[in-house]
């Protein structure tokens, strides 16, 4: 029981930084540009580096857990995180049919993208029946995050400003390394704490890009963040409770 607990404050607590994280970017926003559009001096420099404090006692935390390695270890069906999981996909689902009618790249990111909320919905019926999924299915959210990152950086480079997009790149490079790293459990080599850490990295840099607006890239960053997160929080189950918080009754 108290490890459980530990898991609530530490994701209490964690949720308030990322709360405080979402405020400074949204008066960052608010009040760090001049008449032109151009950053303020010093714009910026108190989220980054409450951002850094942030990564640095997220890492320290991560640090000092057991390793486990193998998707049965790692993860079980629990019915509310089965829930928010299918959310977030709905979630990237609706961000992705927005850009459906794009074409080239673009168009191959939406249909990954498309592909992928389903696979998310499927981890979810494999972990029900007690199953592990194909580990090569396994890799179509990592292919979807990397042709969404290359389309989304297109977009943003022609941006002299890095201010106006750092946010939303380090949320999309934080749901890839989470998503990569979720991917080992399933070959059985998982890293619980690199795990954890990108798990909360993606919750906390998407949860700041919400403040930037642009609907699909919410939706999506939105998605992932649920997703992430409620891996994240499975990956936090005490340790010696290997079996999970609650499996289907036979």
């Amino acid at each position: 029981m108290r490890k459980m607990n530990e898991r609530t404050r530490m994701c209490a607590a964690f949720s308030v930084l990322t709360a405080i994280g979402f405020l400074l970017r949204y008066l960052q926003l608010a009040t760090g540009y001049d008449a032109d559009g151009l950053p303020l001096p010093g714009a910026g420099v108190l989220l980054g580096v409450f951002s850094v404090g942030t990564a640095a006692a997220a890492a320290l935390y991560c640090r000092k857990l057991q390793d486990r390695t193998s998707c049965e270890e790692a993860f079980s069906f629990s019915m509310p995180t089965a829930i928010v999981s299918f959310a977030g996909a709905g979630l990237i689902l609706a961000g992705c049919l927005m850009d459906l009618s794009a074409s080239g790249l673009d168009k191959v990111s939406a249909l990954l993208g498309i592909v992928s909320a389903l696979v998310i919905v499927a981890q979810q019926g494999a972990l029900y029946n007690n199953k592990t999924m194909h580990p090569m299915i396994g890799m179509i959210p990592i292919a979807f995050y990397i042709v969404r990152l290359i389309c989304d950086f297109k977009q943003w480079s022609t941006d002299p400003i890095i201010l106006d997009y750092w946010v939303k790149l380090f949320a999309m490079l934080a749901i890839l390394l989470a998503s990569y790293y979720c991917g080992g459990f399933a070959i059985n080599k998982g890293k619980r704490g690199v795990t954890v850490f990108f798990c909360l990295m993606a919750v906390f840099f998407s949860v700041l890009s919400l403040a930037d607006g642009g609907a699909e890239f919410s939706l999506i960053a939105g998605g992932s963040m649920l997703w992430e997160g409620a891996c994240g929080w499975q990956l936090l189950r005490p340790d010696g409770d290997p079996a999970g918080e609650q499996t289907p009754e036979e």
